[in-house]
């Protein structure tokens, strides 16, 4: 059925292109929608036609446009008449221009390769040559002192014209080599782009007079995503908290975003407008539970790709994920020192293929769970050697990189249909991904900090909308995300919220204080499930995951340990006693607390201590000096809420009698 409907797409196609004028024109991305899971891109082109009808033909889209996703808008004096969605699957066979012209260079280039080397093994025969004869035979005549002295000059004449000719033509071998291996990786680009199966749109309009229209689609495709971030800092109790929002942008869709207009969004585009249905509920059974927005988390892998004899990183190696049914879920390519990353991915079992030009081309199997990030380094093993001329004596290998593979068939599991993952789990999106070939470093768009790819600017002006269905933040400057899945680390905006500040503190457990923040009507800030790192005056104390949906009414934050606070807890041996009546034995505890406030500002602290519980009936816990503490008898708990002022210091007594038989 599927053939039938792919052979009447393209008849269909043929007959348009019989019928009107087909243009091919240059589309551009203006703006992309980031969703968790899947991205919203908008192109448009500026196209000169006629009056009349007209088939534009835009070709080199992603493979994974989801066809019931694509919109094209209709512009002044232009009807849209037809919008056919198909792929276009290269011919892999046939050689390009490009490719004919890489091996034309390369097979000149090996034939210098073999004429170097035939120059060095002639040096190197003559340089024996003289060394043999420079040893006279004692039975041959006699030599004068100046016939010696004039033999000497010769040989090192010689021999030294020799050594600097043999280190010429090393040299040039070297060069020589260094300029083989650019020409292969320059053939392994081409071949691996010649790999990838892009998607084709064929728009049939009609235009009502001769002039220059602009054209604007849209199409939303998989294996992008983007993950909520915060900063929240405290920089001193007596000032606001102030809250930093990002974001963690990241897409292999196989085009890069180049200077494009982001937004991010928390809706999800695969989400259906259906109103939800009761189904009938009997006691006892368990009920089916739905959350559109519930997904699963998904999984990365990364890691190096080297030469198994040099250990030297291979650039631009193709990498591919594939599914049971041999199909491509994501693909890069390697960069300049062997790095590679694939995400976002589906849990399941896949196949990991790696492939270059002139190497036995690697396959894996590997299994993800949910939100797992796999390092695989992978050792790539030469295909066929060139062959040795004369004397050699450079040592590494040359490979005729003639792309033979070898491969092997392993029964695998078949995937079963995997969620995407939710605003509560922030994993990565899933779905198809083209091969990305990333091309040279372009240092001036991004910086790493930390490992993390991080754009430039400080702040982005933004503005966030808040409409029926989602969260929409959208960013009003240009920026460039390639298709690498890498996280882009974008900073939205900053706002600062008035907190109250509480120490604690369990010196039974630890004798520190720590520093919360209580943040009242923390809705207002908008925050989606993600990541928080908190810094304290300046320094980076933790980070944990902030699980909107679950949230109390006061969101808590622990900022850290306060050094400024003192707290001592001791034990007051003064007041201890342990006394025998007859059968039973009274033993009579007390503690101290001290508490000194080191720092120039009053503080809120709440102190927490326990007391012992009985189980049995014949064992009586009587609990004597509290200080004033709030006492919970069910948990055997202590509680102060003090007011230090600056440089006060508090004592807390507190204590216990034991009665239990002996």
């Amino acid at each position: 059925m599927k053939q039938i409907f792919l052979a009447i797409v393209f008849c269909y196609s043929i007959s348009i292109i019989g019928q009107q004028d087909t243009l091919r024109p240059v589309s551009k991305i203006k703006e992309v929608t980031v969703f968790f899971s899947g991205a919203q891109v908008s192109r448009s082109a500026d196209i000169n036609m006629t009056k009349g009808q007209h088939l534009l033909w835009f070709d080199q889209l992603p493979q994974q446009i989801n066809p019931q996703s694509i919109q094209v808008k209709n512009s002044e004096g232009l009807q849209i008449l037809s919008v056919v969605h198909q792929l276009n699957y290269q011919d892999q066979a046939k050689k390009s221009e490009e490719e004919q012209a890489v091996f034309d260079k390369i097979e000149a280039l090996k034939v210098k390769m073999k004429s170097t080397n035939n120059q060095i093994g002639v040096q190197s025969i003559e340089e024996r040559i003289l060394l043999e004869n420079s040893t006279m035979n004692q039975s041959e005549q006699r030599l004068t002192v100046q016939d010696l002295a004039s033999l000497a000059t010769f040989y090192q004449t010689k021999i030294n014209q020799i050594l600097e000719k043999k280190l010429e033509l090393k040299v040039r071998l070297k060069g020589q080599q260094e300029e083989l291996e650019e020409l292969y990786q320059q053939l392994n680009r081409l071949i691996v782009k010649k790999r990838n199966t892009y998607s084709q749109l064929l728009v049939s309009v009609e235009c009502s007079q001769t002039k220059n229209y602009t054209l604007t689609f849209s199409y939303v495709v998989s294996g992008a995503g983007w993950e909520p971030k915060y900063d929240f800092r405290v920089d001193d109790i007596s000032k606001p908290l102030k809250v930093v929002y990002q974001a963690n942008i990241f897409q292999s869709t196989g085009e890069d975003w180049k200077d494009v207009i982001i937004s991010l969004s928390s809706a999800n585009p695969n989400q259906g407008s259906n109103l939800p249905k009761l189904e009938k509920h009997y006691l006892g059974e368990e009920e089916q539970s739905f959350n559109a927005t519930s997904f699963n988390g998904n999984a990365a892998i990364s890691g190096r790709i080297f030469d198994q004899k040099s250990d030297e990183a291979i650039a631009f190696a193709n990498v591919s994920l594939y599914d049971n049914n041999n199909s491509l879920i994501l693909g890069t390519t390697s960069d300049f020192d062997g790095l590679y990353s694939l995400k976002p991915i589906p849990t399941g079992r896949y196949t990991l293929e790696i492939a270059y030009v002139g190497y036995e081309s690697q396959n894996q199997n590997v299994y993800l769970s949910a939100n797992q990030h796999l390092l695989k380094d992978i050792a790539m093993n030469g295909g066929i050697e060139l062959q040795e001329v004369e004397i050699i004596e450079f040592k590494k290998p040359f490979y005729e990189r003639d792309q033979s593979t070898r491969s092997n068939t392993i029964t695998r599991e078949e995937i079963g249909r995997m969620a995407v993952r939710s605003v509560n789990d922030i994993s990565k999106t899933a779905g198809n991904g083209l091969i990305n070939i990333r091309g040279q470093r372009s240092g001036s768009d991004v910086t790493f900090i930390d490992g993390v790819k991080t754009l430039s600017v400080d702040l982005i002006s933004n503005s966030m909308k808040n409409t029926v269905t989602d969260l929409r933040y959208e960013i009003e400057v240009p920026y460039t995300v390639l298709s690498d899945g890498e996280n882009y680390n974008l900073k939205i905006k900053e706002t600062q919220l008035p907190v109250e500040f509480q120490y604690f503190a369990i010196p039974k457990l630890e004798q520190s204080v720590f520093l919360t923040a209580l943040i009242e009507d923390w809705e207002t800030l908008q925050l989606l499930s993600g990541n928080v790192s908190i810094y304290y005056e300046g320094t980076f104390t933790s980070e944990y995951y902030l699980n909107a949906k679950d949230a109390k009414d006061t969101l808590t934050l622990s900022l850290g340990r306060d050094r400024g606070i003192n707290i001592v807890r001791e034990q007051n041996l003064n007041k201890y006693s342990k006394r025998t009546f007859g059968r039973r034995v009274e033993e009579t505890v007390e503690w101290k607390i001290s508490c000194r406030n080191q720092k120039s500002v009053p503080i809120n602290i709440l102190i927490e201590d326990q007391y012992p519980l009985s189980k049995y009936e014949a064992i009586k816990i009587t609990l004597n000096e509290t200080s004033g503490a709030i006492v919970n008898k069910t948990e055997g708990k202590l509680s102060w809420d003090l007011r230090l002022d600056a440089g006060e210091k508090k004592e807390l007594n507190f204590g216990y009698q034991a009665n239990y038989p002996h």
